[in-house]
């Protein structure tokens, strides 16, 4: 069943096309990646797919709904959820908080007032098992900006995960991050899509990361798709490695 489909999405800023006849499919279950170098499209497109930008032409259809024209935060309702390239948390609430507080959102309550209630008690629950799933349950006392990259990272996963989204968009999930960030968050990204059962799209410029964990990949450049398929697919498509890494070892650095 397809969970999102774009359809010929163009966005242009003055004489810049940052999307250009943009057209991809994602399955519902399905971990996929956008890989580009910088500057080809990526960020802009998430932007439209999550109404922070709208396009100049195309549609974006989720769940059969076209989400052209409306608001992020009733996108978000809708059951897409997003982290962004540079963390999105509350760094003077507790990790805890930080996560109770998204919660309370999704359900569209105010803290204080269920606070001491069964509902409320419910709803930590969720907190709980959210902040066991990435990893962060011993640290729910902590200040997220207190936090580490990897941490925040982890954290703001937890954030978008509060809201129960049926798509989860993450934008350079391991950016900054050391080898070990990088191979925990590998590893939780792996887990979200299996525990969660979300269909999971990211960008990412560790190759290793991509292939490591994507099904399909998507390949942008400037603005435009120029490939899309399997992992081997792409690391065998001559095109893809003259433009994306203009390398002769390009096949050896995108199977990592």
């Amino acid at each position: 069943m397809t969970i999102l489909s774009i359809e010929h999405l163009n966005k242009a800023f003055g004489g810049l096309q940052a999307t250009n006849d943009v057209s991809l499919s994602l399955e519902q279950g399905e971990l996929s990646a956008i890989i580009g170098p910088n500057g080809a499209g990526k960020s802009t497109l998430f932007n439209l797919i999550t109404g922070y930008h709208r396009p100049d032409s195309g549609r974006v259809i989720f769940n059969g709904r076209d989400l052209i024209g409306l608001p992020p935060h009733e996108i978000v309702r809708l059951g897409i959820g997003r982290s962004f390239q540079r963390s999105n948390i509350f760094p003077r609430l507790t990790v805890f908080e930080n996560v109770q507080t998204a919660v309370l959102s999704h359900y569209q309550q105010s803290g204080h007032l269920w606070r001491g209630t069964s509902r409320f008690g419910k709803l930590n629950e969720q907190v709980e098992r959210i902040l066991h799933s990435i990893g962060l349950w011993d640290k729910r006392a902590r200040l997220g900006g207190k936090l580490a990259l990897g941490d925040q990272k982890r954290l703001e996963m937890g954030l978008a995960l509060a809201l129960e989204p049926k798509l989860l968009l993450l934008d350079e999930p391991t950016a900054g991050m050391s080898s070990e960030e990088t191979a925990s968050t590998v590893a939780l990204v792996k887990q979200i899509s299996d525990e969660f059962k979300v269909t999971l799209l990211f960008t990412e410029h560790d190759m290793a990361v991509v292939f490591g964990i994507a099904q399909t990949i998507h390949v942008l450049y400037y603005g435009g798709i120029v490939a899309s398929g399997k992992p081997q697919e792409i690391a065998d498509n001559p095109e893809v490695q003259k433009i994306y890494l203009g390398e002769k070892d390009a096949k050896s650095r995108f199977r990592g």
